[in-house]
């Protein structure tokens, strides 16, 4: 965000956003969407900044996965946010697992939902048996990139980092719109 703001395609709000109010879409191109994902990816992980460690093993039943989120990268589309994740394990070897994210497009917006097939693209053995968990790791890569965009970007009048309302994915990179939240009334109180 800090050279959003320096190119001057970021400009933060003076004042914090009453509730459902707004800010414009944020563009992310694709070489600083390339740059955030894979720390996106290592959070929505569990991972920390300061962490080294770049390689994850999910284990189940006796079956094992490697994931390397350092390594995941993305290239979108009209409508779509594909990831690429470097996946290994003993039946396949080395491979790139691939998800597609059908997300808002220019045309027609979505909000934060995004809809991904069954079964992602990449080594049979690791697709067959991990689809679920790569799936949801491109999902929550994708959330984490929007709610760390967003929360950087400003402030509601509650003092809470505002929060992604819309996700559009275009040749050209993502846009993401920060919401400042709804109040909830009675059901907080």
């Amino acid at each position: 965000m800090t050279r959003l703001e320096r190119d001057g395609i970021f400009i933060p709000p003076k004042n914090p956003l009453p509730p459902g109010q707004h800010l414009d879409p944020i563009r992310l191109d694709v070489p600083t969407l390339r740059k955030l994902v894979p720390g996106a990816a290592g959070r929505a992980l569990g991972q920390n900044e300061a962490s080294r460690v770049t390689e994850v093993i999910w284990s189940e039943g006796g079956d094992e996965l490697s994931v390397d989120p350092a390594k995941v990268d993305v290239k979108t589309t009209a409508g779509v946010v594909m990831f690429a994740i470097p996946v290994r394990c003993d039946q396949s070897g080395q491979g790139v697992a691939q998800i597609a994210l059908a997300v808002g497009s220019p045309d027609r917006t979505a909000g934060m939902f995004a809809v991904a097939v069954r079964r992602p693209q990449g080594p049979a053995a690791v697709v067959d048996r991990w689809a679920d968990a790569l799936i949801a790791l491109a999902w929550g890569t994708l959330v984490e990139l929007a709610n760390s965009i967003s929360g950087t970007a400003g402030r509601d009048d509650g003092g809470d980092a505002l929060i992604p309302g819309s996700i559009v994915a275009d040749e050209s990179g993502l846009l993401v719109v920060p919401y400042a939240r709804h109040p909830l009334g009675p059901l907080l109180k």
